[in-house]
């Protein structure tokens, strides 16, 4: 194992929250965008995140309506339908080269949370 006592220490830490999504299977797509948008786009200072106070408020306004629907702040990570609006914000912030996702993307979550729902035990072998 390499040694890091004398490498040079970077000057601030950068975080991805990465959601959770429901079926797995619509995980990578936003991860990837997600990643394009903060590791691309961020750093590189070809994007910039909005002011502070506006991503407070989204923050604010989100945890509202958890609330508001019953849903435990611990779960805030879990996006289900929401996922959607962000892979188009994550894109459209990311710029104008940066393409959302597909609208079949959309069409295999759905096809396959129905199966998911309608065959607990086998939704995987169907």
């Amino acid at each position: 194992m390499q040694s890091l006592e004398g490498a040079s220490k970077p000057s601030g830490v950068t975080v991805c929250a990465l959601p959770f999504v429901e079926p797995h299977t619509a995980c990578t797509p936003s991860h990837s965008l997600l990643v394009y948008y903060a590791c691309c786009r961020l750093l590189s200072g070809r994007a910039n995140l909005p002011p502070a106070a506006e991503m407070q408020s989204g923050i604010d306004a989100y945890y509202k309506r958890l609330q508001h629907d019953g849903i435990d702040l611990r779960y805030a990570h879990m996006m289900g339908d929401d996922q959607w609006r962000y892979n188009d914000w994550l894109a459209q912030a990311a710029g104008p080269d940066v393409k959302g996702l597909p609208s079949w993307r959309l069409a295999m979550y759905a096809s396959a949370g129905a199966n998911k729902r309608a065959y607990p035990d086998g939704y995987r072998d169907r």
